[in-house]
């Protein structure tokens, strides 16, 4: 029964049917359209796809996709991938901060501190970058030596000690001399003894232009100062500022290091500069 209703169905479905136009004046044919069910079926379901297929091309191929509610735009997607950088970006410096802060907690407590190594930007192509003089490094570099061609600086102590014996220099930390000021002999600052994790302390206020580590001073911090002065403290074990950051007179800036044999020692190497040339801490300063 079922499969006779079926046959009758499919058969319905290949009957021909004719669709004539004629004239209405003279009932001439004008013009016919033999159809069947299936064509039909056929002919609206392929308009029906072809019509789905362009809607969906138009909207994914066109701007018209930005109409679409909840679709971002073009400056919602850069601004996303902007944010993710930025977050990326600020974990690092707040990992970083709190291995700094880990250190110091270190240095106070008398344990060994990390080595923090800074690794680069990853979202920075280093490899294209020119480290060539410009040409306005270059005009700089002539203007410079066309201006201190002529000019000799020798270690006269009392003509570049003029206008600074009115300042008053905060100790940066207590201890005793065991290497005096002695330029001829390369001896550019005093070497002190002070007790192991000393806070060392900024002579004058000024601004950090050097904060680093090096082989032959290990950690060492240095200060501009009015008045043409730059005060530099190295063989410590820890700076606690950055370049650039303001420090005023007695405040914390590192924390000395154990250089001597003595471990109940440590060593501080202090210099000060005025106007290019060392001068000996000791006139100054009372450690």
């Amino acid at each position: 029964m079922a499969e006779s209703k079926k046959k009758k169905l499919i058969t319905k479905l290949h009957h021909k049917y004719r669709l004539s136009i004629y004239n209405d004046s003279n009932l001439e044919e004008v013009w016919f359209l033999r159809l069947s069910r299936m064509n039909v079926l056929l002919v609206f379901g392929s308009l029906i796809i072809l019509i789905i297929f362009g809607v969906t091309i138009l909207i994914s191929f066109t701007p018209l996709r930005e109409f679409i509610p909840g679709y971002p735009d073009k400056n919602t997607r850069r601004t996303i991938v902007a944010n993710a950088l930025k977050v990326d970006s600020l974990e690092r410096e707040l990992t970083m901060w709190q291995r700094h802060l880990d250190n110091i907690n270190r240095v106070l407590s008398g344990k060994p501190t990390e080595v923090i190594e800074s690794k680069p930007d990853t979202t920075k192509k280093y490899k294209n970058l020119d480290l060539g003089r410009s040409e306005e490094d270059s005009k700089f570099r002539a203007e410079v030596e066309a201006a201190e061609k002529y000019k000799l600086a020798v270690f006269d102590k009392a003509k570049k000690t003029q206008g600074i014996s009115g300042i008053r220099f905060y100790t940066p930390v207590k201890g005793k001399v065991l290497k005096p000021f002695n330029s001829q002999a390369g001896q550019l600052g005093v070497v002190l003894s002070v007790a192991p994790n000393e806070l060392v302390l900024a002579t004058l206020e000024g601004t950090v232009v050097s904060a680093g580590w090096s082989m032959e001073f290990g950690y060492s911090i240095v200060i501009q100062h009015s008045n043409n002065l730059i005060s530099a403290y190295k063989y410590n074990s820890q700076v606690m500022k950055k370049v650039g950051e303001k420090v005023r007179a007695g405040e914390a800036i590192a924390v000395v290091g154990t250089r001597s044999e003595q471990k109940n020692t440590a060593q501080l190497l202090f210099e000060l500069w005025f106007n290019g040339v060392p001068i000996n801490p000791q006139h100054y300063v009372i450690f």
